[in-house]
């Protein structure tokens, strides 16, 4: 019994932090620098200008400046082992709760409203970045895992997805890891390009923008990236909440793409779907691999929502928020949340560019580099046909 309560303890903290909670201070070096990429991209970000057209100028966002620092510290020098976990730790845990955040920046209505002009359009993408990827990897003679691979990753999640899919089909690490630099090489590209290209395409409709990006950027962290730069060259947030929200959306599908990949990759439907419902070790394993897919961070969006959503029914009421927030302690407190989210965002990206081995981009292929670039137009080109016809 208490082996089983220790190992449930580990679970935990492996779940909140990415280690045990006995291994918790691994953590502090790594987010120490991931916070000081933060400071100084903060401090450059008021200074660091580039011209666009003539004389205009526009200063560059911090989250791009804290990605291309972490890129350059990164390939520069050598980072040692003892920052990794701090940094793994940034990119990933950091950014999720930067996600749940913005859940406090829309209610439930904001939520529903989104969700369903959003969803046609995830659908319909997800489906061709598959249909591309599979065609192309056939045709080009790329292996089935690494085909399977790089479809989940532009359909859906990034790099969160390739992990889980390679977990799932047992991919080899070289073909996890050539997929991810596939993903980070056009993640990186939509940046710095998407902000001014989406303004362009949608004439600065922030709504058409955000579905734009949330729909058609592969990762997670690349989405909030393009998204936040977007907001600050053209002080428009709402950009933030449409884009986090669509990928949000987008995330959900991992629990029904991922399995039916690893279904279609081993032996074909029908044999699977005996093994799921036979009792014993391969049935038990299919069920709890599905579960896991389920990205978590989507409960605590959806609980602050609704937090956010009872805040503003019971200030529409005349009464006080909670029983103890007046109607300017409530702006104040959205306004917060806001900027920190804005923090965590910025210090997430500044671990995706320290995770960043150009080295292994370069070492790419031209048949991963055609898949990915065929995928990633094919998704960006599906998605504006639609918002441009339905939004």
């Amino acid at each position: 019994m208490v082996e089983s309560f220790g190992k449930k303890i580990k679970d935990v903290g492996e779940e909140l932090f990415g280690v045990p909670f006995s291994d918790i201070t691994t953590l502090i070096p790594g987010v120490c620098l991931t916070t000081f990429l933060l400071v100084v991209s903060m401090g450059m970000g008021k200074i660091v200008k580039i011209g666009v057209i003539g004389s205009v100028e526009i200063q560059v966002p911090e989250i791009v400046l804290a990605l291309l620092l972490g890129i350059l510290i990164a390939n520069l020098f050598s980072v040692p082992n003892a920052i990794v976990p701090g940094i793994k730790f940034s990119r990933e845990k950091l950014l999720k709760l930067g996600i749940i955040l913005i859940g406090f920046r829309l209610a439930m209505g904001d939520v529903f409203r989104l969700g369903l002009m959003s969803l046609p359009i995830i659908i319909a993408c997800v489906g061709a970045a598959l249909v591309v990827t599979y065609t192309l990897s056939n045709k080009l003679n790329q292996s089935s895992r690494l085909g399977a691979l790089i479809a989940v990753g532009t359909s859906i999640c990034g790099i969160s997805a390739i992990i889980a899919a390679g977990a799932s089909i047992k991919a080899k690490e070289e073909e996890t890891a050539y997929a991810i630099a596939s993903i980070t090489l056009f993640g990186l590209v939509s940046v710095f390009i998407y902000p001014v290209l989406g303004h362009i395409l949608f004439n600065g409709d922030p709504t058409k923008v955000g579905l734009w990006m949330g729909t058609s950027i592969q990762d997670t962290s690349q989405v909030i990236g393009a998204a936040l730069a977007y907001a600050e060259i053209w002080d428009s947030p709402l950009v933030v909440e449409v884009a986090s929200l669509t990928k949000v959306i987008r995330n959900v599908f991992m629990i029904v793409v991922i399995p039916l990949i690893s279904i279609v990759h081993y032996k074909g439907i029908r044999e699977n779907i005996e093994i799921g419902l036979n009792s014993g070790e391969n049935g038990e394993s299919l069920r709890h691999n599905y579960l896991q897919y389920f990205p978590i961070f989507i409960i605590g969006f959806v609980i602050l929502s609704m937090i956010r959503t009872i805040g503003d029914w019971r200030l529409h009421s005349g009464g006080e928020i909670y029983g103890m927030i007046d109607q300017i302690g409530w702006a104040q407190m959205i306004d917060y949340i806001g900027q920190v989210s804005n923090i965590l965002f910025i210090i997430a990206l500044a671990g995706v560019g320290l995770s960043t081995n150009l080295g292994k981009i370069r070492a790419l292929g031209k048949q991963a580099f055609l898949i990915g670039v065929a995928a990633a137009a094919v998704t960006g080109l599906v998605s504006f046909i639609l918002i441009s016809l339905t939004v």
